[in-house]
């Protein structure tokens, strides 16, 4: 049943190896991928044949051709980036849409093409080497002891690891950017404006046999693009580095392909002569024409050195394969073993040396050449094998997305995936079409060679491994207190926010929403005011927890597979808390959905005293205005036909519905209370689901809310004991639906608010009144931003508040959130008992020298009975919301409301016992 609740898409235990997290950066990825292309000699090779052979100076628009095909391909492959982090990227994006078997099939070629790929690179660092040392000093070793020296520096990197092979490929690389634009500028000086002409560098012909060469050779140029993704696991912010990344790297690829292709263009009256009668000798003799005589031989070191290059970025992605095919039991376990020192993939480095070796060896003692005999085979196998992959990703996001796996637009999974998808169809058939010239070989040996990566996807398919998967003017200063309160930081003591965050997390672990071993150590790894170490921390924190559940859920711990899915929601959902100043980041909703996500899988997993048949927390959808608004409903244990008080619980500015399961409605539960928890506008689901901001006519909300509480579970709720309990801003938000909705019979307030202004009073150093006569002023929303940019906790209040209060500047938002009050009668309005909780030292809203506290000033307004429970620093309740005290607060605030309501009794499974379950405290004792 647990594993039922989940996707199988279960990602590893937390006790299996794992590649070193933060070894390879943003640059180093690109810089890898790059590698893997070996610029120049791309420009020297399939360029330079795509010049002769195929469409001739129209290869600088293919170029740009493929360039779009691979950013339409992009699109799709980031939003699988989002959700699986693993080194066998193309074949773990396969399994998470299309299934184990094509993943498995997908991990088998992908492997052996790589394998193959750098197997050929080391020979071709041999070949070159010897040209380049004998043209230096005219004898050379020969080729194949060359190789072996390359392989050795292929294979101690390989062990060394990311974070010193990213910056030799990156020196290897701008080594062949030097030479490309170097040859750029002599071209540029030596020859005519009129041979820069663009004129004959767009297809005129896309349906020829030639653009189809041409498409071809240009898109093989682009080989290795996959590695953003193959380096996730080890990159120091992953979903952000492969972003970044995958476009970084295509763009820098796209811009040295086609100025060194119209370079080659610009620098002949016609170059196409010369390309056709031998490719391979027209980018070292254009060299020696515009550069010197010095020139040939420098080139020949050049592309050695990138060969080198693309061998150990290649190698690189080999091997992480075979650490993830063995880790997901695909191969022997013993592949996934890593090196105890540099976290590296050193099994998986060792056999795809002794692989090359072998396949070396052999060649040597064959007398074969490596460039006539190895290249035509490789060349065709992995062309066929990496575009095919690729074409398999573009099925997988879509049908993702067609079962709901993933949950973003149709242009991103849909549209974009399925013309690139179209795209690597004609490239397929154009290989097809074309073998022998891609390959540049007629033998028959080679025109059989795609049967090799048939028959390998053949036997992954029946090799699928274990059920594993994959895995961001003066104003007045806060007033903060350092004296030692409970509420004074004990970490982030410079970022009042980034600390009562902390603390707010911390707190929930009361009622299962976090481990407090697990918050310090994610607290460790985050830099106070940097928002992407907040992100990535917590984020790879949550990760982590919610792989460990699956795996738990996987193997029927049910009990471990519900806790620590609920951590990882509540870490999901601090992860993106801080990110709100551009709500389009994609990590914003990224986190959100996969907090949602473990939440639900969560609560369908039923606890060992509950029915199965009938859980004791459902998600619901209650119709409002046209849409619906999420939220949960928690039956509590109940006799036939008897009816329990409800308590309707809501967060406030920026708390969501499934937080409240430990801010209240696990609480509430134990105690005999049925709950619905729910997101109105301007809270995460309305604001995420239909862009629904905030509105300060609270009753319309929660009126909808009982209609559908009442219409859809009267038969167990007492409709005259129904309780409205707000969180923050939702102690100004309840009293107002209460004030106007009869049916409530009581209100809880955690914590009071009668204005909420007062909380921008107090950042921003001015009255309402001062507010209100310059809020209409230009330069008060200037002044409002450079308060905030002193301010921390001001600076995160106006970036999440212009999101969710629908407000275009910081002056709007200021006039909006001012209208959040229970000003002009209204809380006078109120008629039903009211619990006024107060913080003693609330960050937002606690008073001063000059003001009462917001909540005492709602007491002072309110004509109903009302309560005012002050949580104090000797309880270490006293900060806002009682952030670590729920269990004491907690209790107290539902004792309360049992009293109030005459509820039953506070163990569910003692129906027996009379009412009043805490009778034995003093009523009116904790005012």
């Amino acid at each position: 049943m647990a594993a039922d609740a989940l996707s199988d898409q279960s990602p590893v235990d937390a006790d299996t190896p794992r590649l070193r997290r933060g070894t390879v950066t943003t640059a180093g990825m690109i810089f890898l991928v790059v590698a893997a292309t070996a610029p120049l000699t791309a420009l020297s090779s399939n360029i330079s044949i795509s010049i002769g052979l195929g469409a001739g100076t129209e290869t600088v628009g293919y170029l740009v051709v493929v360039g779009a095909l691979l950013a339409l391909f992009a699109v799709g492959y980031l939003v699988l980036a989002r959700y699986v982090v693993d080194p066998s990227a193309f074949a773990a994006f396969v399994t998470f849409g299309l299934g184990r078997r094509l993943g498995s099939a997908a991990a088998f070629v992908a492997a052996l093409a790589y394998g193959l790929a750098s197997t050929a690179m080391v020979a071709a660092t041999g070949y070159f080497a010897e040209l380049a040392l004998a043209s230096y000093l005219g004898s050379s070793p020969p080729w194949f002891v060359l190789s072996a020296v390359a392989l050795v520096v292929v294979a101690v990197l390989g062990v060394r690891g990311l974070d010193i092979a990213q910056w030799v490929t990156a020196l290897l690389c701008t080594a062949q950017f030097v030479i490309i634009v170097v040859l750029f500028v002599a071209v540029l000086v030596q020859r005519p404006a009129s041979a820069w002409s663009p004129a004959g560098l767009l297809p005129t012909d896309p349906f020829s046999g030639a653009a189809s060469l041409t498409l071809v050779f240009c898109l093989v140029c682009f080989g290795g693009y996959e590695a953003t993704a193959v380096y996730g696991e080890e990159a120091q912010a992953p979903r952000q580095s492969i972003r970044r990344a995958t476009f970084g790297a295509l763009g820098l690829l796209l811009v040295v392909f086609a100025i060194g292709t119209w370079t080659l263009q610009a620098a002949h009256d016609d170059v196409v002569g010369p390309a056709a009668a031998d490719a391979g000798a027209l980018v070292p003799a254009t060299a020696e024409t515009y550069l010197g005589g010095w020139a040939g031989p420098v080139l020949s070191v050049m592309v050695a050195f990138g060969f080198l290059g693309a061998a150990i970025a290649l190698h690189n992605m080999g091997s992480r394969y075979l650490f993830a095919m063995g880790r997901a039991g695909r191969l022997p376990d013993v592949l996934a073993r890593v090196h105890p020192r540099h976290g590296t993939p050193a099994i998986g480095t060792a056999v795809l040396i002794a692989l090359t070796a072998g396949i070396l060896i052999a060649f040597t003692a064959a007398g074969a050449d490596p460039l006539t005999n190895l290249f035509p085979a490789v060349s065709g196998i992995t062309s066929l094998s990496l575009v095919t992959l690729m074409l398999g990703c573009c099925v997988s996001v879509i049908v993702a997305r067609l079962r709901g796996q993933v949950t973003e637009g149709p242009w991103r999974t849909i549209v974009a995936p399925a013309l690139a998808g179209v795209g690597f169809v004609v490239v397929l058939g154009a290989i097809a079409g074309n073998y022998a010239t891609v390959t540049g070989s007629e033998h028959w040996v080679v025109a059989w060679m795609p049967l090799v990566p048939f028959l390998v996807a053949v036997y992954g398919w029946f090799h699928p491994g274990r059920a594993s998967g994959a895995r961001v003017a003066t104003v007045a200063t806060v007033r903060y207190r350092t004296d030692v309160t409970s509420s004074a930081p004990l970490l982030f003591a410079d970022h009042p926010q980034y600390w009562f965050e902390t603390a707010r997390v911390l707190g929930h672990s009361a009622y299962g929403g976090s481990e407090i071993g697990e918050v310090l150590a994610t607290s460790a790894s985050i830099t106070a005011g940097d928002h992407d170490s907040w992100y990535e921390a917590w984020l790879q924190r949550a990760d982590r927890v919610a792989e460990t559940a699956r795996a738990d859920a996987a193997r029927g711990r049910s009990v471990s597979a519900r806790e620590g899915l609920l951590r990882a929601a509540n870490y999901y959902r601090n992860a993106d808390f801080f990110l709100h100043a551009d709500p389009r980041d994609r990590r914003v909703a990224y986190s959100y959905r996969l907090g949602v996500h473990c939440f639900e899988a969560a609560i369908a997993i039923p606890r060992p005293f509950e029915d199965a048949k009938a859980p004791n927390i459902t998600p619901v959808q209650i119709p409002y205005e046209g849409r619906t608004l999420r939220g949960y409903f928690y039956r509590a244990a109940t006799g036939r036909g008897e009816k329990r008080p409800v308590i309707v619980m809501h967060n406030g500015f920026d708390g969501s519905a499934e937080e409240m399961h430990f801010f209240g409605a696990e609480a509430a539960v134990e105690r005999g209370f049925h709950v619905l928890t729910f997101d109105g506008p301007g809270q995460p689901a309305a604001v995420h689901d239909h862009g629904l901001t905030f509105r300060p006519d609270w009753e319309n909300v929660v009126g909808p809310v009982l209609d559908f509480l009442l219409a859809e579970h009267g038969d167990i709720v007492d409709a005259d004991r129904i309780a409205l309990f707000g969180v923050s801003l939702g102690g100004v938000l309840a009293p107002r639906a209460a004030a106007f909705e009869p049916r409530i019979a009581a209100v809880v307030c955690n914590d009071g608010v009668y204005d909420a202004l007062g909380a921008v009073e107090a950042l921003l150093g001015l009255t309402r009144a001062e507010m209100e006569a310059r809020w209409h002023d230009p330069a008060f929303g200037d002044e409002v931003e450079a308060a905030a940019a002193k301010q921390p906790t001001l600076r995160w209040a106006l970036d999440h508040g212009l999101w969710v209060m629908g407000a275009a500047d910081p002056a709007e938002f200021v006039r909006t959130y001012a209208q959040y009050n229970l000003l002009d009668g209204v809380a006078e309005r109120i008629s039903c008992p009211v619990l006024v909780c107060e913080a003693a030292d609330d960050l937002f809203f606690a008073g001063d020298e000059t003001s009462l506290s917001q909540p005492r000033q709602l007491m002072a307004h309110l004509s109903a009975p009302a309560t005012l429970m002050t949580f104090t620093s000797d309880e270490g309740a006293d900060a806002h919301c009682h952030v670590g005290a729920q269990r004491l607060a907690s209790g107290r605030m539902l004792d309360w409301l049992a009293e109030t309501l005459a509820a039953g009794p506070a163990d569910p499974a003692r129906a027996e016992q009379p009412a009043h379950p805490i009778s034995a405290l003093e009523q009116g004792g904790q005012q």
